[in-house]
């Protein structure tokens, strides 16, 4: 009985020791895995939780927070939707190597530079030849474009919902972020529930400090200047600065009639379009502008800034530049033309009489993209006797004046020309219309 009252004892002892060790492994355990938590220095990069995007599932009228850009059909969409009942869409018609747009309003999502932000949205296409694609890009309190970033991603054909993501980080000066749904070449797209935030570290106690990127300087133009004259083109109208051609204009090819049916306002440009209608022994009618009648088409020196983008297409010109204010030419200053069959080059023209009172020329050809594919900055300084021109901020050209001073005149244009010319060749119905596209002009006055 004894033995038995012992072993019982001692059985008793045993699971009494058998859950202190028990207890003592759950709290080490637990304090090891605190103590891992607090040690993480890699945390894992979320997206925050607050959605920048306007309206970003589409379920009430986009219209008022967004806007649409191209050729093509665009609607608030109740046929597919990736959440919800509604979606935006486009059926596209733009040609292959362009894109139409649904894109937010450009002062509607306010940035901070240095931030790094992070979107995301849903897309399906139907019939889609090249591709749609997600874009965020960056602005300053004057709405000037500083750079954006398209994502590596993107969706082709037909296909059901995909989604695509982009990253960028604002550079210096940024006060407004866009997010921009773009389709390249015909087809139909849907889009919904875009998503835009900050990148954060989650979890991290204090994490490390990470320098902000500075981007490389743009260089400045020489001389000082101060804003003299500016057309952003907001609203539906041209400003009353403008003179809008009319019939056969001096240098053009004759195979081109002007008509102010081809100047057109909307969406924050001006858009100068070439297109097939033949009438009074020409083929194409044409859009072009001059400020001849403003304060400003009369000046001897200055500084001249364009935002552009050339139109695409075989036998297309897009033109800007200078000419004589009185009618005579030359001289003629050649700020940016690009022509559709050599899509690569840009050219900076000085034309002035040679020592035979003939038309000389001063070209320089400028490569390295395709300049009717997205916008550029195309800026001409004319400094006493010295020429300047620049491309993206960057200097390509510096010229001796070779034409005598006289008061000058800015205008642009588009046009076609005649089938087998060297320049521009003719353009095809199945490429037009075609256009040239402006984003802003401004006229500097030298101090």
């Amino acid at each position: 009985m004894r033995e038995i009252n012992r072993k019982l004892i001692r059985l008793k002892i045993m699971e009494h020791i058998k859950r202190i060790y028990i207890v003592l492994f759950t709290l080490l355990f637990s304090i090891s895995i605190s103590s891992a938590a607090t040690l993480n220095t890699n945390p894992t990069v979320t997206s925050s939780s607050t959605n920048l995007a306007p309206n970003s599932g589409f379920e009430t009228d986009p219209l008022v927070d967004y806007f649409t850009y191209g050729k093509g059909t665009f609607t608030w969409a109740n046929d597919a939707a990736h959440t919800g009942s509604r979606s935006t869409k486009i059926v596209s018609i733009q040609p292959t190597g362009s894109y139409a747009r649904w894109l937010s309003k450009t002062d509607k999502i306010s940035g901070q530079a240095g931030n790094d932000y992070s979107a995301s949205v849903w897309m399906k296409s139907i019939s889609v030849v090249q591709y749609g694609k997600l874009v965020i890009n960056f602005w300053d309190a004057s709405l000037n474009y500083l750079g954006g970033t398209e994502s590596a991603g993107s969706i082709r054909g037909t296909t059901d919902w995909t989604q695509l993501a982009v990253q960028g980080i604002a550079p210096s000066k940024t006060a407004f972020v866009r997010v921009e749904f773009r389709l390249y070449g015909p087809g139909t797209l849907w889009v919904d529930d875009v998503n835009l935030g900050l990148k954060t570290a989650a979890s991290a106690p204090t994490p490390a400090p990470v320098p902000t990127l500075t981007p490389t300087p743009t260089p400045k133009p020489s001389g000082f200047y101060t804003l003299f004259w500016s057309d952003e083109f907001n609203g539906n109208t041209l400003s009353s600065g403008w003179r809008v051609y009319g019939g056969n204009q001096s240098g053009a090819t004759s195979d081109t009639l002007f008509h102010s049916n081809m100047v057109k306002v909307s969406n924050g440009q001006l858009h100068l379009g070439i297109a097939m209608n033949p009438s009074n022994g020409r083929k194409y009618i044409g859009g072009g502008v001059d400020n001849l009648n403003s304060v400003t088409g009369k000046l001897t020196q200055g500084r001249w800034e364009i935002r552009a983008k050339m139109p695409q297409g075989f036998g297309t010109d897009g033109y800007i530049g200078l000419f004589g204010s009185a009618g005579k030419w030359p001289p003629e200053i050649v700020i940016a033309e690009n022509i559709g069959k050599r899509p690569i080059i840009a050219y900076l023209i000085q034309v002035y009489s040679n020592t035979l009172n003939k038309p000389a020329y001063d070209v320089t050809q400028v490569t390295g993209t395709t300049w009717n594919t997205g916008f550029h900055v195309y800026t001409f300084e004319w400094d006493n006797s010295t020429l300047k021109w620049y491309v993206d901020g960057n200097l390509k050209k510096t010229s001796k004046q070779l034409y005598p001073t006289i008061p000058m005149k800015f205008g642009m244009g588009a046009w076609s020309g005649i089938c087998g010319s060297d320049w521009p060749d003719c353009a095809s119905s199945k490429i037009l219309p075609a256009y040239l596209d402006i984003d802003y002009v401004r006229i500097y006055r030298k101090n």
